[in-house]
């Protein structure tokens, strides 16, 4: 009896030990494993910031982390990620992903994703997906083209 007693006292003393914090997963192996992580992490309520790090570096402004953190959320009703293809970009250490994944109600949404690759895994430097883009390109300024001024007319 007393053994019985005292393996339940051990089997329970284990589950509650198990009742903590689940560990943190192990970094991704590879670039291919980092980029599905982002959408991971998006699932997350509240992404640990060693994760978000893990993944992107630090981001020490508070402005671009905030926007960073938001445009990780925005990723979150993505279910089913798939990389559909790999892309080298040569001579700028980085790779391109590109993904097609679930959303809600049975649609698709096809996303982008960056890494720099000069470290292993790899860091995200860039994604991009229907109303999401990280970091944000500024599109302003004078455009590619101009046009001649007007000509003045003269009547006749």
């Amino acid at each position: 009896m007393r053994s019985t007693a005292g393996l339940a006292l051990i089997a329970f003393a284990v589950l509650a030990g198990c009742r903590g914090t689940p560990p943190e997963p192990l970094a991704p192996a590879s670039p291919a494993e980092a980029v599905l992580e982002l959408f991971a992490l998006a699932r997350l309520d509240e992404p640990a910031d060693e994760r978000v790090d893990g993944l992107f570096g630090s981001v020490d402004d508070e402005q671009a982390r905030a926007e960073l953190l938001d445009a990780i959320e925005a990723l979150r009703p993505v279910d089913e990620v798939e990389i559909v293809e790999t892309y080298p970009m040569g001579d700028l250490d980085r790779e391109s992903f590109d993904l097609v994944g679930q959303l809600p109600g049975g649609g698709i949404a096809r996303y982008s994703v960056q890494l720099d690759t000069s470290m292993d895994p790899g860091m995200i430097v860039w994604f991009s997906g229907p109303g999401v883009e990280w970091p944000q390109r500024n599109r302003g300024g004078p455009g590619l083209s101009t046009s001649a001024p007007p000509t003045a007319t003269t009547g006749g």
